[in-house]
């Protein structure tokens, strides 16, 4: 399954902070995420979970999520990353994360593709 995330950023404005669009992951096996993005912002990507229990269709809330460790990536110019998962984190929500700090940008393409469990 791969499916385009920059039509569900908030916003793709790499002038101040984001917090990318919340995925349940409950059923993935493996798979990975990639951003591209333009300009010279200055900050940080980090993918983070959450194990947030919820009801119905309700997402988690933005203070339940975590940083998964090793993921963090510092940026001060244009370019584009992919992290690869497998098993991911045993989590049940995910997304991804971009800390400003100055300079300006924009998020220009934004994906995940995964293999969901056999069911």
């Amino acid at each position: 399954l791969n499916q385009n995330l920059l039509n569900l950023f908030s916003s793709v404005d790499l002038s101040s902070s984001i917090n990318g669009p919340i995925l349940d992951i409950s059923n993935v096996r493996m798979g990975s995420v990639s951003a591209t993005w333009t300009g010279t912002p200055v900050g940080t990507f980090v993918l983070q979970t959450s194990n947030e229990i919820t009801t119905g269709t309700a997402l988690p809330s933005s203070g339940s999520f975590d940083d998964i460790s090793g993921s963090s990536l510092a940026v001060t110019a244009a370019g584009q990353q992919t992290w690869v998962f497998n098993q991911p984190y045993y989590a049940k929500w995910f997304r991804i994360k971009y800390t400003a700090t100055s300079g300006t940008g924009t998020i220009t393409a934004a994906s995940i593709a995964t293999k969901q469990e056999a069911v």
